[in-house]
């Protein structure tokens, strides 16, 4: 009880950290007490390498590698020995477990399971460091002649494998374990680094002195040391979680080995057992063994990783199917939209353009009752002032004052007329003008507005354009001045006081020229 309550008080003065480094370092020396761990890994700093070092140094340098039996004598020899050790560690060892466990729980839950892997804690850095001191030391203890480690840590090994389709080979050790030699040598071993060195492997080894590979052994569930598992890819049904549905490929192990065989197990498989001037033939067919435990899950389960790589290749395709589809959709659905937005635009064209004929229809039927209803003004006006030049000749006796007019239409029918000398040429105009409502008055009697004549008015903001004009041929003269008397027009021509004059159209275009309009 003494011993229990100092261990306690031992153990109560190291924080998390040191707990955790005094716990790996009892796991590979297994001290006989407490106070020699702790004593150990005080004079190292705290490195449970450089302690294990430090610990194991004179054993190596007394007589170096002893034989298994002798190793099993001093195994048993130290069961049999108290020690306080494993009392005070299954508390951590219990609790690093059931936290490990939550956490692969939780990441599975969200489908994030592979990232455990990696360990914890730890970032790609300091696992980085601890491969490249790892390869240092094998290749300095067994030669450059290796399988190619991969360069980086556990969980990017796996993440690697599942991603190339490789079968991915760990090998965990201790370099303080006594079978570590013989490992080394077997992985140095020819047809072991011919058969490894395949592209389809993935070779990961690590010391389980560093954090990566202790926390990778934990996932392992490694019983001895060195120990080496295979693993491939393999298919697996879909799980549902909050990110979607979870792939449906997993590593798989396929084979495991905790622990070198014995010279007894070597027998039993018919191998060369190992003695002491046989040490070359027992490193061979340790290499066969390893060969035949690596090759044998990998050869058994080519099928399974194929229909893998297929089941895979089925779902490409079948997304790149669908991909297709559905930019195969979204085009339909742009052209359809494209030939909505042109029927659109043709249909707002149409609209518009018939808005605007509907429009100018509308216009010109309004010019063209304008139109009408000045001609019967200006009839009405014509009327009004012939009356008044009938009453004024009535009441002189002299005729001189009249011009004398031959009009040829354009329908071809003349006109003989007189006009008197003061009336202008905007006035012969007009008379050329009413014909056709002259013309209806003569056969009707009435007007579009009413049978009184006299009562018709011009229309208000109206301004009449004439689309002919008057032009003598003999001489050629256009009379284009519409407000000159018809005595000085037909003077300045030598026509005075008659005149044989056409009605001859326009062709300029409307609004060409001022001289074209006229007032009502």
């Amino acid at each position: 009880m003494a011993a229990e309550s100092a261990g306690g008080r031992l153990l109560d003065g190291l924080d998390d950290g040191e707990r955790q480094r005094l716990h790996e370092f009892c796991a590979a020396a297994k001290p006989d007490n407490l106070d020699a761990a702790i004593a150990a890994l005080k004079s190292s700093g705290w490195d449970v390498q450089r302690a294990l070092q430090q610990t194991r140094g004179p054993e190596r340098g007394s007589g170096g590698r002893a034989p298994r039996d002798a190793r099993g004598g001093r195994a048993a020899q130290a069961q049999a020995q108290f020690s306080l050790g494993p009392l005070f560690a299954w508390p951590f060892v219990l609790a690093l477990r059931m936290a490990l466990g939550a956490v692969h729980v939780l990441l599975s839950a969200l489908g994030l399971r592979r990232i455990t892997a990696a360990g914890i804690p730890g970032g790609t850095a300091a696992a980085g460091s601890e491969e490249a001191r790892f390869a240092r030391y094998f290749d300095e203890a067994f030669g450059p002649r290796r399988p190619p480690f991969f360069a980086g840590a556990y969980g990017e090994a796996r993440d690697a494998a599942f991603r190339e389709r490789r079968y991915l080979v760990v090998v965990l050790w201790s370099r303080e374990h006594d079978d570590a030699e013989p490992m080394g040598q077997v992985l140095a071993h020819p047809a072991v680094v011919d058969y490894l060195s395949q592209p389809r492997f993935l070779v990961w080894a690590g010391d389980v002195a560093a954090p990566g590979a202790y926390q990778a052994s934990l996932g392992l569930d490694v019983a001895a040391f060195p120990a080496l598992g295979v693993f491939g890819v393999a298919p697996r049904a879909a799980i549902p979680t909050v990110f979607g549905p979870r792939a449906r490929i997993t590593l798989r192990r396929l084979a495991k080995l905790d622990g070198l065989p014995t010279a007894d197990e070597l027998r039993a498989a018919e191998a060369p057992p190992r003695s002491a001037g046989a040490g070359h033939d027992y490193i061979d067919c340790l290499a066969r063994m390893l060969i035949r435990l690596v090759d044998g899950p990998v050869a058994r389960h080519s099928a399974v990783a194929s229909a893998a790589r297929r089941s895979e290749q089925d779902r490409a395709v079948e997304q790149r199917l669908r991909e297709q589809q559905d930019a195969a959709y979204e085009a339909s659905l742009a052209r359809d939209r494209q030939r909505d937005q042109e029927a659109r635009a043709r249909a707002e064209a149409e609209r518009a353009e018939r808005e605007e004929a509907e429009r100018r229809q509308r216009e010109q039927q309004r010019n063209e009752e304008l139109r009408r209803q000045w001609r019967w003004a200006a009839l009405a006006r014509i009327v009004r002032d012939e009356r008044q030049q009938q009453q004024q000749q009535a009441a002189s006796s002299g005729a001189g004052g009249m011009a004398r007019l031959s009009l040829r239409l354009e329908s071809g029918q003349r006109i003989v007329r007189a006009f008197p000398a003061e009336a202008t040429v905007r006035q012969v105009l007009d008379f050329v003008e009413t014909r056709e409502a002259a013309a209806e008055w003569d056969r009707t009697g009435a007007t579009p507005f009413g049978r009184d004549l006299l009562a018709v008015e011009p229309p208000a903001d109206y301004e009449h354009r004439y689309e002919f004009s008057l032009v003598s041929h003999l001489p050629r003269v256009v009379f284009d001045d519409r407000d000159a008397t018809l005595r000085d027009a037909l003077s300045a021509s030598g026509l005075w006081p008659s005149a044989a004059l056409i009605v001859e159209p326009l062709f300029e275009p409307e609004g060409s020229s001022s001289d074209n309009d006229g007032s009502g």
